[in-house]
């Protein structure tokens, strides 16, 4: 028997945090920080809801609503839920909470569903959702790359392929000073030149307006890094992470020419490793890569010796 209770309380909230600081790999969309941040993006309300399996805490998921009328127009989203607690997260427990869901958030004329469920191609499979009638949205499953921080140092550096390695010890031969901060100090830099860099290159990337918020939320509780590579007085390069829970994530970045030259991007996230680890972060997302026309990023991500994953994909 499965259920799902929304949060009420400050104290139900409370818990909920203390379950999202236990689980390995609990992600940024799952994050409160996020719920936040996106609510106020996008004009919607994130809720906290716990999972509970035979009567046992089992897991925890994050919505996201908006409606009108009463929500007679009403839409749900979850983002990468759910995640589970120690012992629980099997395929069977992953299918009762979606028919559950599916039960508490019927399909109707109305309403808008979309669901992007924490669930890899190892572990599950379209068909598992597809059987209790979700559709799966066209395109291809998400993927990203998960880098475990808990080895000592010497074992990160030599899970480092030799074509990441070699240009991080480039730029450590280098001239440049790395600089962190978590308070959010540095952000206008950050900011303002991945504005610049996204407008020279014409890439996708997150709104510069989400990032704002995005940085105000997590800089409360110092949960936002932002590292600088400079040269002199220069910032050639720059970072941004977001850490939640146990885990962190690779939000955004950029690099000057003078940077590249230098392999500033590598030093940074090496440096950044060690920051992490010193924070006690074990897992670190490195962020969402694909084999399209972003492969090279997908390379670059794939030289720090993570492990990369792809999710079912999006259903309605």
């Amino acid at each position: 028997m499965i259920s799902i209770t929304i949060c009420k309380t400050l104290g139900d909230m409370a818990k909920w945090q203390s379950h999202f600081a236990q689980i390995r790999r609990a992600n940024l969309l799952q994050s409160i920080e996020y719920g936040l941040s996106y609510g106020q993006f996008m004009g919607q309300k994130p809720r906290q809801a716990f999972i509970e399996i035979d009567g046992q805490p089992a897991g925890i998921c994050q919505l996201m609503e908006a409606g009108v009328l009463n929500n007679a127009i009403h839409a749900v989203i979850v983002d990468r839920g759910p995640l589970w607690l120690d012992g629980y997260g099997t395929k069977d427990h992953h299918i009762a909470f979606w028919a559950e869901f599916d039960r508490l958030y019927k399909r109707r004329l109305g309403r808008k569903r979309r669901i992007f469920p924490e669930l890899t191609v190892k572990e599950g499979s379209a068909a598992d959702l597809e059987n209790l009638g979700f559709k799966r949205l066209a395109g291809p499953g998400y993927q990203t790359i998960w880098l475990d921080l808990r080895p000592d140092p010497d074992v990160l550096r030599s899970n480092l392929k030799s074509k990441w390695r070699g240009p991080l010890s480039k730029a450590e031969r280098s001239d440049l000073e790395i600089q962190w901060d978590s308070d959010g100090t540095s952000f206008p830099t950050l900011l303002n030149g991945y504005v610049a860099d996204k407008g020279n290159r014409g890439y996708q990337g997150p709104s510069p307006k989400l990032l704002q918020i995005l940085a105000r939320y997590f800089s409360v509780q110092k949960n936002l890094l932002i590292g600088r590579a400079l040269q002199g007085t220069t910032t050639v390069a720059a970072i941004m992470i977001l850490c939640h829970g146990r885990s962190a994530t690779y939000q955004t970045g950029w690099t000057t020419p003078a940077g590249r030259a230098v392999s500033a991007h590598n030093l940074l996230l090496w440096n950044g490793m060690q920051v992490m680890r010193e924070r006690k972060i074990q897992d670190f997302d490195l962020g969402g890569v694909s084999d399209g026309a972003a492969r090279a990023v997908k390379t670059f991500k794939e030289g720090m010796g993570g492990e990369t994953v792809e999710l079912i994909g999006m259903f309605n």
